[in-house]
């Protein structure tokens, strides 16, 4: 039970130092922002394409994420449709009942 109320103690007072340090670096993130310089710096054409073509991979990803987490369900519900018999239509069984001679085709 001691172990328990000393974890609990130390949480407490990581809590309360993360409290009293949150603030000081706050101010630090401001401060250095405020005194930031642009660095002047080339990109030269190699660098620049390949920046280029990593966003646009990036991009591409997401959007093929996106197309294929909807488009499965989509094509689910597609397939699912077509299977169904229209609507009106009797199935098969019930011909057979009425005294319909049509066969079903022999499988292969």
């Amino acid at each position: 039970m001691k172990e328990n109320y000393r974890i609990v103690q130390v949480m407490q007072n990581r809590k309360t130092a993360m409290i009293q340090l949150t603030p000081l670096f706050l101010c630090a993130l401001f401060l250095s922002l405020l005194t930031a310089e642009p660095a002047l710096a080339y990109v030269g054409p190699g660098a620049g394409l390949t920046v280029i073509g990593s966003i646009l991979a990036f991009l591409g990803l997401i959007f093929l994420a996106i197309f294929g987490f909807l488009w499965y369900p989509i094509k689910r519900l597609i397939t699912k449709r077509k299977q169904s018999a229209p609507v009106g239509t009797v199935p098969r069984e019930q011909h057979a009942e009425k005294g319909d001679t049509r066969r079903e085709p022999a499988e292969k």
